[in-house]
């Protein structure tokens, strides 16, 4: 009996380390690059209509559709120069979803691309998120991923 339940806990490891968040890692941008980057993300669009992607999401219970079609800004602060967003969009070639959040405390940045591959894989992991005035992490669930013809 000792045998069975030693053996049934290191399934239940093995299962939950399996399940867990993908290690991944972001790439830190100073304040001018970040302010850069968000614009350029900000104003991207690829109104290519023979296929759209779409990833649905919960981000902290949320949920959240990204399409292919135009960059979906979910944490938002400020106006003009001063604007602070997190801000999710398809790469160009659409075979990857880039995550950029802007720090409004410090205007550094935070850039991370995951394959759309990876997302099905390992739907859910963490990342810095613009909320009012500071950047807390938040927990982004893949709900699925989706091409319309």
């Amino acid at each position: 009996m000792k045998r069975i339940y030693q053996v049934s806990v290191l399934a239940m490891l093995a299962v939950i380390s399996a399940c867990a968040a993908p290690n991944l890692t972001s790439e830190r941008l100073d304040s001018g690059a970040a302010y850069d980057m968000q614009q350029t993300l900000m104003g991207a669009q690829n109104l290519d209509m023979s296929h759209v992607y779409t990833v649905r999401m919960l981000v902290n219970g949320t949920r959240v559709d990204v399409t292919s079609l135009s960059p979906e800004v979910i944490g938002l602060e400020g106006q003009e120069k001063n604007r602070y967003a997190t801000v999710l969009v398809f790469s160009q070639n659409r075979d990857s979803v880039i995550f950029f959040t802007r720090d409004p405390e410090t205007g550094e940045g935070y850039r991370r691309s995951i394959g759309l591959n990876e997302l099905r894989q390992r739907p859910v992991f963490e990342f810095p998120l613009v909320v009012g005035t500071t950047v807390t992490t938040a927990k982004f669930e893949v709900i699925d991923v989706t091409v319309l013809p």
